[in-house]
This record gives structure tokens, C-alpha cells and sequence, in this order.
């Protein structure tokens, strides 16, 4: 990704997943190109049961933690999209587990902001 977005630095790319599981590499690519936008949709899947029973915990954890980093590490929080990959989540499940990854004073710009930039659409 790094390669074709210095090769077309007028193409606006979107890196789905932020690079899971190369958060870290994900948010470099970010740092270093301004074409180039992740989206953080489809990290957690399961049904509301399963993402909620206690041993899930963990692995949610290790997700949010990995997503917190990679946020920090690009320095862009302009270039972090909202996704769901729904329906393999409930939308409110995580919408809620987002919130929580993304820094509150980044969350109308990730959960709307960015798209509109992105995608040219009128606020």
C-alpha cells in the first residue's frame, strides 16, 4: 500500500480492517501518506452473546489495545474511518467497543467527519 500510494499520490486509498493484524505497519502507511485512510470496521465479529461472554474479554482487549496504538502511532486522526463490517456484529456492540478504542475528542471526526471529507459529502 505504502508503494501505490507514493506512486499515485492523487488516488485516495482506504486500507480496510487498519491493517489487522498489522495495525502498527497499517499506521505507518498512514503517517507517512496523506492519501491514505484506514477504516475500523470488522475487528470484533460474533453475536451479542458471544462478544459479551466473559472469556471474550480478553481477546477484545488485546484488539482494543492494538487499535489504541495504531491510532496513536499515525498521528492522524483525520484519516480513521467508522465501519462495522455488520452483520457480523450488532451495531450497537460496536459502535460501543469503538468508543472505547477511539479517543473521546476523536470521535465525531471518526464516526462521521472523516467519511464526509473522504468521500466529499456535503455537512
Amino acid at each position: 500500500m505504502d508503494e501505490v500510494a507514493v506512486d499515485h499520490p492523487d488516488v485516495r486509498f482506504v486500507m480496510a480492517h487498519v491493517g489487522n493484524p498489522w495495525m502498527i505497519e497499517a499506521a505507518e502507511v498512514v503517517y507517512k501518506n496523506f492519501n491514505v485512510w484506514v477504516d475500523v470496521s470488522g475487528l470484533i465479529i460474533g453475536s451479542e452473546d458471544e462478544l459479551t461472554d466473559p472469556e471474550a474479554r480478553m481477546a477484545i482487549e488485546d484488539v482494543l489495545d492494538r487499535v489504541r496504538a495504531a491510532f496513536r502511532y499515525a498521528e492522524r486522526p483525520n484519516r480513521f474511518l467508522y465501519g462495522s463490517d455488520w452483520p457480523l456484529a450488532p451495531m450497537p456492540l460496536y459502535r460501543d467497543f469503538l468508543q472505547m478504542a477511539i479517543p473521546e475528542e476523536f470521535h465525531e471526526q471518526v464516526f462521521r467527519d472523516n467519511a464526509a471529507l473522504l468521500f466529499g459529502i456535503p455537512r
